[in-house]
């Protein structure tokens, strides 16, 4: 097998068991190019992976004042 393939967009969902599932998605330009054994490709993949965060601040536990601590 030879030649090169090239992606404009693609989607890789990665799982480990149910503890992990990722959904990954891929960029464009990312290669995958074969020299002869299919099983010996290069893989120039890159992707990015959506996190969504809370901006909001942890709450933090309120002390008495020290006066009442006595």
């Amino acid at each position: 097998m030879f030649g090169a393939y090239e992606f404009e967009r693609g989607n890789y969902n990665f799982t480990l068991y149910d503890i992990i599932n990722k959904e990954f998605s891929i960029n464009k330009g990312s290669r995958i190019t074969w020299f002869g054994d299919p099983y010996e490709a290069l893989l120039g993949i890159t992707a990015s992976y959506k996190q969504l965060v809370s901006y909001a601040p942890k709450q933090s536990v309120t002390r008495p004042p020290t006066s009442q601590l006595r």
